[in-house]
């Protein structure tokens, strides 16, 4: 019975640990990559354009069709002739019955396209049109892998909070354990021990709040990565390492080059551009002659009796031709398609002067925002260390009976104010990292 408890034990630690999955920030990246209905959305305009190319050149390719059609007339159609042709009074008619009770007839056409400028610039502007979803496709990763790397560091950051907040209570409870020892031993007054109550009780509720921050954290980065929200989710990135790489030095920064077309929003505008300029030929091409071959072969059976070989044999006919359609004047309507199609390029041209701005723009600022941040970082730094400093000074002259627990209060809720600023500014710091690359087109 024992074993059978033991192999159930171990039966439901593996379960647990398969149901839990660890992911480092570029793992939860790969697995956004693979995953992300944004991204698979996008992918699916691919097959989509694709389809578009093969369906115009299929225009191009010639056409072979084939009939067949049969009629029976129970009552033949008649036509009325003058009768003086049968020797009848002038001015009267006779009716005569024309053709036979049943007709088969077979037909085998070709038709190709020999010349038509429309249909080889729409092939170009299908092909066009294929590059910009690409390049759709890379700007949404992009936009993915940007989100996602967001919403882990900003899951690590409420985790690294609730450790510092955990910390702080284990170290409150063993002060606190300390307080009441010299309360029972009269050292201390009641007040002491109540002050301590009082803040251990403010770091739970925090560390409560805490816990909630990061399921919701979490759950922001299960819902970017595509992930299953039912599942625990474990992130093995070491938020210290991370800062580490996020600080940048000077040199660094410099060679960090500024360049517009490394954004994938950039390349998916002037993607756009050349398909206005290409749908501007294709509204040209309306003006231009296009010529068109064709080839027919018809086979016609006309019997009263049809399987009767004494009455007349298949009648056989064979034709082959070309057409040219010559544009003369179509009421301005290309004209003005032609027109319209300019104004969707000019505005084309003008979002891509909007966007190189805005792109500058962006990146002058999160350089900026970085620079700050990065000094942010090492202030705080000082003014935690400081801080640490005056709390253990404080506490020591407490127990040495030369300080008051007031002052070791006020000293401990300096500490967590540094503790809390040094967190937001290592959030800070990793942000406008990933900011700065974003505007870089690095992410």
């Amino acid at each position: 019975m024992r074993y059978a408890n033991l192999i159930f034990l171990l039966l439901f630690i593996n379960v647990a640990v398969q149901a839990q999955r660890s992911f480092s920030l570029e793992e939860a990246l790969q697995y956004a990559a693979q995953n992300s209905n944004t991204i698979r959305l996008s992918q699916l305009e691919t097959a989509t354009a694709e389809g578009q190319i093969q369906e115009l050149r299929a225009v191009a390719i010639p056409k072979v069709s084939t009939s067949l059609g049969y009629q029976h007339f129970p009552q033949l159609p008649q036509s009325l002739l003058p009768g003086e042709f049968f020797g009848a009074p002038e001015g009267t008619f006779i009716p005569v019955t024309f053709g036979l009770k049943n007709s088969i007839s077979a037909n085998f056409d070709v038709n190709a396209v020999l010349f038509d400028p429309q249909v080889f610039v729409g092939i170009k502007s299908a092909e066009l049109y294929r590059d910009l979803v690409v390049k759709q496709i890379n700007q949404t990763s992009f936009e993915v892998r940007y989100n996602v790397t967001k919403a882990y560091l900003g899951a690590l950051i409420p985790t690294k909070n609730k450790e510092v907040l955990d910390n702080n209570i284990a170290n409150l409870e063993k002060t606190l354990a300390e307080t009441n020892a010299f309360y029972k031993e009269g050292f201390v007054e009641k007040l002491d021990v109540e002050r301590l109550e009082l803040s251990l009780e403010n770091l739970k509720r925090q560390s409560e709040n805490a816990n909630q921050f990061v399921v919701m954290s979490t759950n922001l980065l299960k819902f970017q990565m595509g992930f299953p929200l039912n599942e625990e989710i474990v992130l093995t990135d070491n938020i210290d390492v991370l800062i580490n790489t996020a600080l940048l030095n000077d040199a660094e920064l410099d060679e960090a080059v500024w360049n517009v077309e490394q954004r994938p929003e950039y390349q998916v505008i002037k993607s756009g551009e050349s398909l206005n300029k290409m749908n501007i030929k294709a509204k040209e091409a309306e003006r231009y002659p296009s010529a068109r071959a064709f080839a027919n072969h018809n086979r016609t059976l006309q019997r009263n009796d049809v399987f009767d070989d004494t009455q007349p044999d298949w009648i056989r006919s064979t034709v082959i031709g070309a057409t040219i359609n010559v544009p003369i004047f179509n009421g301005m309507t290309t004209k003005r398609r032609i027109q319209q199609a300019e104004v969707d390029l000019r505005k084309t041209e003008l979002q891509l002067v909007d966007f190189e701005h805005s792109a500058l723009f962006e990146y002058e600022n999160a350089k900026i925002a970085y620079d700050n941040a990065k000094r942010n970082i090492q202030s705080t730094q000082r003014s935690l260390d400081l801080a640490t400093r005056i709390y253990e000074t404080s506490q020591t002259k407490y127990k040495e009976g030369v300080g008051s627990s007031l002052e070791v209060t006020q000293a401990e809720g300096e500490l967590y104010q540094a503790q809390g600023n040094h967190i937001n500014a290592l959030y800070d710091l990793l942000v406008a990292r990933t900011d700065l690359y974003k505007a870089l087109g690095k992410i």
